[in-house]
């Protein structure tokens, strides 16, 4: 069984509002000089490391300790891009300059705390001593999606998608048009062998999620249809 959720989870909860001068646009390489300003922080003892600065508007009642894991994204003058970790008052605790997608978290693998985040098209996996211990490359045609990652023991799912040609016209779009098949793999963590897959559009036999469920109908010729945001992998095996 797979559910499909609208939404995703928050790390802050509600309890805390943070402002975030950041916005996806330009690359996650740009200078240090050009990087560099008043809204970014800038280190004597690493002058290549310009996260974004947070400013906490909020604080409420009920905070649990801890701190922040934030995917940032590049933008010029307000820092670079990268996994990002913050105490609660908006202080970098980590950094790493890298093109990072949607979802930073942590997970445990082995049973250690390990870090973990999408970069380009390819999940990196870090322990605790913020060394990467894998990479997770998805098979063509698939492509690691930025919304989730879940290890659980020696496995991860990832969420994949892949662009498949397809007839539009009974839903309302053009007949030669393409749909943004979304699905999920498991990969051996350690090997980083394929060990399954479930895709919504099955486009070689019945669909596992027919298009006619679809919420949202094709306004262009590339469809996306599903648009799958998280995975939970269950104790009896489900997702």
């Amino acid at each position: 069984m797979l559910v499909f959720v609208v939404g995703r989870r928050f790390l802050s909860a509600g309890a805390l509002t943070i402002a975030l001068a950041v916005a996806a646009g330009a690359s996650a390489a740009a200078s240090a000089a050009s990087s560099a300003g008043k809204n970014t922080w800038s280190f004597v003892s690493d002058p290549g490391l310009h996260p974004p600065k947070l400013k906490v508007l909020e604080r409420k009642p009920g905070l649990a300790s801890g701190d922040f894991l934030l995917g940032a994204s590049p933008r010029r003058r307000h820092g670079q891009g990268g996994p990002l970790i913050v105490q609660r008052n908006g202080q970098p605790v980590w950094f790493l300059p890298a093109n990072i997608g949607l979802d930073f978290e942590q997970e445990t693998y082995n049973g250690q705390p390990v870090l973990v985040w999408t970069e380009r098209r390819d999940d990196v996996v870090m322990n605790e001593h913020y060394r990467t211990i894998a990479t997770v490359k998805a098979q063509h045609p698939w492509h690691i999606d930025a919304h989730d990652v879940q290890i659980s023991g020696g496995d991860v799912w990832v969420v994949v998608t892949r662009t498949v040609p397809w007839n539009l016209k009974p839903y309302g779009g053009p007949s030669h048009g393409t749909v943004l098949d979304c699905g999920v793999q498991e990969y051996q963590l350690s090997t980083g062998d394929l060990i399954a897959t479930w895709d919504a559009l099955n486009p070689h036999g019945t669909p596992n999620v027919p298009l006619s469920a679809s919420k949202v109908r094709p306004l262009h010729p590339f469809w996306d249809a599903y648009h799958l945001n998280a995975i939970q992998p269950l104790p009896n095996g489900d997702l």
